[in-house]
């Protein structure tokens, strides 16, 4: 038996990964109730919103936040939380200001959800800013295929089609962990192309 993984992943069971979870959590809401800290405020955050408890993650990152403004994983995690529960125009503020002063924060992410919030307010102009800005650094799937559908939507079908063919060939040559993760968007990017003209 042999399974090819992401060079340096270390692969756990669940239930493994739920129990090591459930530690550290009660490890870091002891430092957080005796001597909060910044780094314990922002992993609490992180587990709690790991585990889908998104008001408490938020309280915590904005608790985090207070002490350093310019922690970025904290204003980044705050945000992903304020998109899980669709409060999008306070996900985009805390993403504005990660983006522009660090505009490649986390490889992209960062811009990436950006993106992803304008197209939820239905702002797909500004939404296409962002993926263009990504594209002109690096050739990330995800932006090919938000931009490429933004384009199909606005009538653009031949550089819809250029950005969703991109991203299915990106895939030949790629090691076999590269093309799982690419599978998503190339899945994604087949049935998009099939509603446009040849």
């Amino acid at each position: 038996f042999f399974m090819e993984v992401m060079p340096g992943m270390q692969w756990k069971l669940p239930v493994i990964a739920r129990w090591e979870r459930s530690r550290r959590k009660q490890w870091y809401e002891k430092l957080v109730k005796e001597s909060p800290s910044q780094e314990a405020l922002g992993q609490l955050a992180a587990i709690c919103a790991l585990e889908g408890n998104h008001s408490r993650a938020i309280e915590l990152y904005a608790d985090a936040l207070e002490r350093d403004p310019g922690d970025h994983e904290s204003r980044y995690g705050r945000a992903r939380s304020y998109m899980a529960l669709q409060q999008t125009e306070d996900a985009v503020a805390d993403l504005s200001s990660i983006v522009t002063s660090e505009p490649h924060f986390k490889m992209h992410a960062a811009q990436l959800a950006l993106a992803e919030s304008y197209e939820a307010l239905a702002r797909p102009a500004e939404a296409a800013v962002v993926y263009r800005s990504v594209l002109e650094r690096n050739p990330v799937s995800a932006a090919n295929f938000g931009l490429g559908k933004i384009m199909a939507e606005q009538g653009e079908k031949a550089e819809a089609r250029q950005l969703l063919e991109e991203v299915v060939s990106k895939q030949t040559g790629l090691p076999r962990y590269l093309r799982r993760q690419e599978r998503p968007w190339v899945a994604k990017a087949k049935k998009l192309l099939k509603t446009l003209p040849a």
